[in-house]
């Protein structure tokens, strides 16, 4: 399957099978993904926790399934190590998919370790270049990603359209939490990398991922220190630097909150935001941290605590909220990753910078003050409607 659009034949299959498997347990919607494209099914693992429980029922119920890891040549060693362990219990054998190039001739290529001035290009050649020649083989792969693990991918189906890939993607874990994996992991003796027992959350390749810190979101160890939180295989496509993510669209929301209760005595408590905006309330507490370490805002702690703006609200702007959600660099490298790599897509590239300079220059000009003013404006209005 190549294209980007749903297929109009699939389009309410899909639904229907999502719908249907909502509920279903992890190993069933593996057996009827493998019962539906037979050996047009396959699966990419990192080896993360959740891909080594995927594992561990594709053993049971999918064994031909075609398993592979894109090995970059940046893994840690103890993820290659795992991939042994996993065949001597199960019996599965998951294939190498390597890059064009080796790690030495890549770096000699782009002048040193491209990861370290450019990670989204890293990622697109030794990731998603990979993965798009691999998936053009089949007509489905699965996936482990989980709605918990962060405001982008809250929304993932259990069976959908992958249009970036151009297949459907099958998500066996997608309404799992993070306990609920590690409960059954510990309980059926699943093998998992020793590197999660060091504060490694969320593992990828060596050089961009860190132990995260308490009270941090588990993929905040992922290109640290960069706006970048996803390699691009799970992302949703399109222009992504062109419009607010998830998660600054939540903490945009509760400093709002914040802002229209700054005149109250009391601390505004995170149920009260979550509340006022269907924000879940996980997510409040990391973002909430977030911006408490980066000044925005203050908590107090106790059965009367909560959070209040750091400052007034006239002097924080939508600029500064998304600077400590998705980092303060140049917004543009966050999309030029995807584009092609060709006269027309330097030329887009270069005019999407203007457009992302345009859009921070308006993301300034609209601060707490002015927006909360709206805000009880907008409500004052449908209140005579």
């Amino acid at each position: 399957m190549t294209s980007t659009a749903t297929p109009p034949a699939l389009a309410d299959e899909l639904a229907a099978a999502s719908a249907r498997l909502e509920a279903a347990e992890p190993r069933e919607v593996i057996r009827w993904a493998a019962e539906r494209f037979g050996e047009k099914l396959t699966m990419a693992t990192a080896f993360g926790p959740e891909g080594c429980l995927i594992l561990h029922w594709i053993a049971e119920v999918a064994p031909a399934t075609y398993v592979f890891n894109l090995e970059t040549g940046y893994q840690f060693s103890e993820t290659l190590e795992l991939r042994d362990r996993i065949a001597a219990k199960y019996g599965l054998t998951v294939a190498y998919e390597h890059p064009e190039t080796t790690v030495a001739e890549y770096e000699r290529q782009h002048s040193g370790p491209l990861y370290r001035t450019d990670p989204g290009r890293c990622c697109k050649d030794r990731k998603l270049a990979v993965i798009r020649r691999v998936l053009g083989r089949f007509d489905a792969w699965m996936s482990g990603i989980r709605r918990d693990q962060s405001p982008d991918r809250g929304a993932s189906p259990i069976v959908g359209w992958d249009a970036k890939f151009g297949v459907v993607k099958i998500s066996p874990l997608a309404t799992w939490t993070k306990e609920k994996v590690w409960d059954a992991i510990l309980r059926y003796d699943v093998p998992y990398n020793p590197l999660h027992d060091s504060g490694y959350v969320s593992i990828g390749c060596a050089p961009c991922t860190r132990a995260v810190l308490d009270g941090e979101d588990e993929r905040a160890g992922r290109w640290s220190g960069t706006a970048k939180t996803e390699c691009g295989l799970h992302s949703r496509g399109g222009l992504k630097a062109m419009r607010l993510s998830a998660k600054t669209e939540y903490a945009s929301l509760a400093v709002l909150e914040l802002a229209l209760r700054q005149d109250r005595d009391e601390p505004v408590r995170i149920r009260e935001i979550a509340d006022a905006h269907g924000v879940p309330s996980r997510f409040l507490v990391q973002i909430l941290l977030q911006l408490k370490a980066a000044g925005l805002v203050t908590s107090t702690r106790g059965s009367a605590g909560g959070y209040r703006l750091a400052r007034d609200a006239s002097e924080i702007t939508l600029a500064d909220i998304r600077d400590v959600i998705e980092g303060s660099g140049d917004q543009a490298s966050a999309f030029a990753a995807e584009m092609p790599q060709s006269r027309g897509g330097e030329v887009l590239h270069n005019a999407w910078r203007e457009v992302a300079r345009c859009e921070r220059a308006a993301l300034r000009s609209l601060d707490l003050a002015s927006l909360a003013a709206r805000t009880k404006a907008a409500a004052e209005a449908m209140y005579y409607i």
